[in-house]
C-alpha cells in the first residue's frame, strides 16, 4: 500500500511498502490492511503506528484530520503531526506547561476546544517520547 501524509503546510511523508497503519479516528481506533474497504474517516488526536512491509515500525503523532482510503492509499490530512525523530521531551513539557495556563490559554487559543485538543497533541508527543526513550 502507499501512504501520504498531509498538513497544511506540505507533504509530510509518502511512501510505498506499507503493510498496515493502525490509527485512532472518532469511533475508535481501526486498523488498515491491504486491500481495505474504501473509507473516509475523522481522526482523533493519537499516535499512528505504520508498519511497513520489511517489518519495521514507526510511530507518529497526528493532531486530527480526515482519514481516507481508497484503492490501497491510505491518505491523512491533518493540521499537525509529530514525526518520532523530531519528539523533544523539555519542549513538550514547556508546551504543556502553556496549554495548562488558562491566562496564556485567553490569548493563545480562539477556544476552549482549540487549547484543550492542542493539550492532548502535547500529551500525546510527550507519551510517545518517552515509550521511545525505554
Amino acid at each position: 500500500m502507499k501512504l501520504k501524509l498531509v498538513t497544511q503546510k506540505k507533504i509530510e511523508k509518502e511512501e510505498d511498502g506499507i503493510k498496515s497503519l493502525l490509527i485512532d479516528t472518532e469511533s475508535g481506533q481501526i486498523q488498515i490492511l491491504e486491500n481495505h474497504a474504501n473509507l473516509v474517516s475523522l481522526l482523533s488526536v493519537g499516535i499512528a503506528t505504520i508498519e511497513k512491509e520489511n517489518g519495521k515500525k514507526e510511530e507518529l503523532v497526528v493532531n486530527g484530520g480526515i482519514l481516507s482510503v481508497s484503492n490501497n492509499l491510505i491518505t491523512v490530512i491533518t493540521d499537525e503531526v509529530a514525526i518520532d525523530s523530531g519528539l523533544v521531551e523539555s519542549e513538550i513539557l514547556e508546551a504543556i506547561s502553556k496549554a495548562k495556563d488558562k491566562t496564556l490559554s485567553s490569548k493563545t487559543f480562539e477556544n476552549e476546544d482549540s487549547r484543550n485538543r492542542a493539550l492532548a497533541f502535547m500529551m500525546a508527543k510527550m507519551k510517545l517520547a518517552k515509550k521511545k526513550r525505554k
